[in-house]
């Protein structure tokens, strides 16, 4: 009889060839898990039968994604186009404040409506003395708004930020300007509290020590200025994300036929 025609002999021909083909694959082994760090391998070489891992404990993972995200800086973008439109805002008021004044002096009796104007009565009775026009060594409207043209320019020189700095967690941020991005010191800008302090300084430099007028000419200039330094929590939280997702998981790896330990080698932690 042909062999082609026995099954027997061609089934059994079968399992040896899928015998042999299983003994060629690489075998695993199990450790016995009361292995310790510092004891002795007895065994033969361990050799490392595929490519794998070495995890990092889940806590120190855990605490390394910890600091990467407190390494990151709260980010702010700079808005170029803010002290523009506050300069052609206040221009335009600066009119509107010229004919008010007028309107006060010269007709006192008259209805006078200044509820959509952003100024106090208080504000406005004060500065209803100041010359409309004068030379620059006496009070006048046009020696205000120069002021207010060459304080603009000081203050977004610097820059105005859109949190206090006590919202800001740590003591450097992140500004991105464009396609550039850099750290620096958050004192480097105004918030609205140092701006406060620094125009009531600068009043009391330009202006002398006349309380409501100062306080007239700066509740007005404050009521435009604008944040140009703009806090995103978007882009922070994804700044965070990303530091997050760079942490490795792993200490390195161990690749097929590698040595993990000898005979006869202490077993270190990271054998281990």
């Amino acid at each position: 009889m042909k062999i082609r025609n026995d099954h027997t002999i061609r089934i059994l021909l079968l399992l040896i060839t899928v015998g042999i083909i299983v003994l060629m694959f690489p075998r695993g082994e199990s450790i016995e898990s009361d292995v310790s760090v510092n004891s002795i391998w007895i065994k033969n070489d361990l050799i490392a039968s595929v490519t794998f891992e070495i995890l990092k404990d889940p806590i120190v993972i855990e605490n390394e994604k910890e600091t990467a995200a407190n390494k990151i800086y709260q980010v702010f973008n700079k808005n170029t186009d803010i002290p523009k439109l506050v300069e052609d805002t206040l221009h335009s008021y600066n009119e509107r404040l010229t004919a008010i004044l007028q309107q006060i002096k010269y007709s006192p009796g008259a209805q006078q409506d200044f509820s959509n104007f952003p100024l106090s009565k208080e504000s406005l009775e004060s500065l209803k003395y100041v010359r409309i026009k004068g030379s620059k060594s006496v009070l006048s409207l046009n020696k205000i708004f120069d002021y207010y043209d060459a304080e603009l320019k000081k203050i977004y020189r610097r820059g105005v930020l859109s949190l206090s700095y006590n919202q800001i967690e740590k003591d450097t941020i992140s500004m991105r300007d464009g396609k550039f991005e850099r750290n620096y010191l958050k004192v480097n800008f105004h918030d609205f509290s140092t701006l406060s302090s620094y125009l009531d300084h600068s009043l009391r430099k330009t202006f002398g020590s006349n309380s409501s007028i100062n306080s007239a000419v700066k509740e007005y200039l404050t009521n435009f200025i604008k944040p140009n330094i703009i806090f995103s929590k978007q882009e922070t939280d994804n700044s965070i994300a990303e530091a997050i997702d760079k942490v490795p998981t792993n200490l390195g790896i161990v690749n097929e036929n590698e040595r993990i330990v000898a005979k006869h080698d202490r077993i270190t932690s990271e054998i281990k």
